[in-house]
């Protein structure tokens, strides 16, 4: 099997309808994978999921002794069956030619997908004549009772030699026989789980056994043992081989059985509604369990809306399978909530022909379709010509009022060099086009006239406002400058702003500066004394002679001081006395260099941990001058320590 389809054996078509029947016989054995490519009119192609399925014939597996299928090959008269032909290649048929201990025919078991059975009624048996056993298939039921009634023969040899049984009913229970004469012993499984437990005797069941010690039978017994203790139930198929199978080929032949008597759930293909009236879906009656996603457990249920649908079953052999269908209805029925921009139509196209259908909206117009230029709850009922009806789901329209909302403000007259912007609805605004085809949230005015903006909000709804501005002077420039200061030194700020034009009456006559720690001055030139190192936003507001404001902002930086500090104890003359340095400055700042005075006069070091030896005793004054990146003169810090030697 080529899932992947880089190897194709066939290729179909072109077809024109939209289903195929294949003939599988001009295929060999093995597994195979399909899939279906739709072309349009105009050429554009969609490839569907690759799906699989195996060609298997049980003869293709080596020493196949014996094959009877209740589905073929059967002699009756009347329901009675006094032949049931071999269908592998060795002619081994099953006789009875006494009617009173013929099996009958069953047609049509639902739980079998419908195929037919062979009754032995407890009083039947058929012969098979010498075949060599080692491995065996049988699909069968047990209708006797909750336990077997007696020592009850499924597949037995003729004659009491041992090994006597294949399969035998173990009395007063529910499982096989595996004692003494048991051709396969406990080698047994159940629906392809090891196991010698036939429960539920009623339900249908794939029975297999198997010997590595293959012996000859000169004659066999369906529906009894050699005594003859006889079965109670149905046989749908046996298959025997001479060998003991692989555990590959028992599970070929088991898929075999399972998919041929049980097969997968099929929902068929999706459906299209073209009406309002109700419509069954169908898993089929031969699943012993049914879940439904719509919670029912039953084999078919009713459905009235489009959906998705699916069912997961258990068939009779214990396997789950589950399938999805998808139910379309003609037309488009809107739902859910939907909000249009103010001014906006929003269409609501059934696509149904008012001459199949009768359709009354919520508003009372027939239309096949709506018009909502509104906001409010929208439905509609439709008619089919079978007089079924289909009430749609609710859409609720809302209007975006964002165009009533948004203002520019009203007329106004400034200083050349201020800026315009949204007033009302600016918090909704995502994107702006001005008359010059600027994007941004302000625009600035240098002459007289009327100025415009086009916004849009999140939702693409936009919105026009216009203004009209007059020009009464012109705004100044504000600029300053300032230093970067350790903690505990004043900041210089230099203002060096400059009026709109140089004519004497055009000049600045004020200043406002707002430091950013609360304080404020009004000064031109000022100075400030921060009381904790940090970064801070500082503004300046300058205003003209014509009464013209201009704002600039900055951020100015105190720079923390660095804290020296080291560690002192005792030391002894003339050994070696470590120094180590412990001080502190906040990041990113660092330290940078070091000044030791070992405080006899003489010693000195510039290193961070130095090492001293001391000629005398007595107490010595060290000192450490640290500098760090952000150092001035006002940078240094002197701690004085004593160190005792002796």
């Amino acid at each position: 099997m080529d899932s992947s389809f880089t190897t194709i054996d066939t290729v179909i078509g072109p077809i024109s309808s939209s289903s195929y029947d294949f003939d599988l016989g001009s295929l060999g054995l093995g597994e195979y994978s399909w899939r279906v490519i739709a072309y349009n009119l105009c050429g554009d192609s969609a490839i569907s999921a690759a799906r699989s399925f195996t060609i298997f014939d049980p003869a293709a597996i080596a020493g196949l002794e014996l094959w009877l299928d209740a589905g073929v090959g059967l002699d009756t008269t009347g329901s009675n069956i006094s032949t049931w032909y071999d269908q592998g290649l060795n002619g081994e048929d099953a006789v009875q030619t006494n009617p009173s201990q013929q099996p009958f025919f069953t047609d049509s078991i639902a739980l079998l997908n419908n195929h037919g059975v062979v009754r032995f009624d407890g009083a039947a048996l058929m012969e098979v004549d010498s075949i060599t056993i080692g491995s065996v298939f049988i699909l069968a039921n047990f209708t006797g009772g909750a336990v077997f009634t007696n020592y009850n023969g499924l597949f037995n040899r003729s004659t009491s030699s041992s090994p006597a049984y294949i399969f035998l009913g173990s009395n007063g229970t529910v499982n096989m026989f595996t004692g003494s004469g048991a051709l396969f012993g406990s080698n047994l499984f159940m629906n392809g789980v090891s196991s010698v437990d036939y429960s539920p005797l009623p339900d249908y069941k794939m029975i297999y056994g198997s010997t590595n010690s293959p012996d000859f039978f000169a004659g066999v017994r369906i529906g009894s043992d050699n005594n003859p203790r006889y079965w109670i139930g149905d046989i749908a198929e046996i298959i025997v081989y001479d060998t003991a199978l692989t555990v590959s080929e028992r599970i070929q032949v088991e898929q075999y059985l399972r998919y041929k008597y049980a097969p997968p759930v099929n929902l068929g293909p999706d459906i299209s509604l073209d009406g309002f009236c109700d419509t069954s879906l169908s898993a089929g009656e031969r699943f012993v369990d049914y879940l439904w996603s719509t919670g029912d457990t039953v084999d078919m249920i009713t459905i009235t809306q489009p959906s998705t649908y699916w069912v997961s079953v258990t068939d009779i052999f214990g396997f789950t399978s589950s399938d999805t269908i998808e139910v379309f209805r003609v037309g488009n029925f809107m739902s859910g909530d939907s909000t249009i921009c103010l001014g906006d139509t929003l269409q609501w196209a059934t696509g149904l022909d008012t001459a199949y259908y009768s359709i009354l909206w919520s508003d009372g117009s027939t239309g096949s379709g709506l018009s909502i230029t509104q906001g409010g709850a929208y439905s509609a009922i439709l008619t089919d010509t079978l007089s079924c009806v289909y009430s749609t789901d609710t859409l609720t329209v809302t209007i975006d009022t964002f165009a009533l909302l948004v203002s520019l403000g009203n007329d106004t007259s400034f200083c050349s060099g201020n800026t315009i912007a949204v007033q009302q609805g600016d918090s909704l605004v995502t994107a702006y086009l001005w008359l010059d085809n600027s994007t941004g949230p302000s625009l600035q005015i240098d002459t007289t006239g009327t100025y415009w903006v086009i916004v849009t909000d999140s939702l693409g709804c936009s919105a026009t406002d216009s203004i009209n501005v007059g020009i009464i002077g012109s705004s100044p420039t504000a600029l300053f400058t300032h230093d970067s200061v350790c903690f505990n030194d004043s900041t210089v700020f230099v203002d060096l702003s400059t009026p709109a034009s140089i004519n004497s009456f055009d000049s600045v006559i004020s200043w406002e500066w707002v430091f950013g720690d609360g304080d404020t001055s009004f000064i031109q030139g000022p100075l400030h004394l921060y009381s904790n190192p940090g970064t801070y936003p500082v503004s300046l507001t300058i205003t003209s002679d014509t009464g013209c404001i201009s704002v600039i902002s900055d951020t100015v930086l105190v720079k923390a001081n660095p804290t020296a500090d080291f560690d002192v104890g005792t030391a002894c003359i003339l050994n070696p006395y470590q120094f180590y340095d412990s001080s502190q400055v906040l990041l990113p700042d660092s330290i940078v260099s070091w000044s030791w005075d070992f405080g006899d006069g003489s010693g000195t070091s510039v290193d961070q941990n130095p090492s001293y030896s001391y000629g005398g005793s007595g107490s010595m004054d060290v000192t450490l001058a640290i500098q760090s990146s952000n150092y001035d003169d006002r940078g240094i810090i002197f701690p004085e320590m004593p160190v005792l030697i002796r």
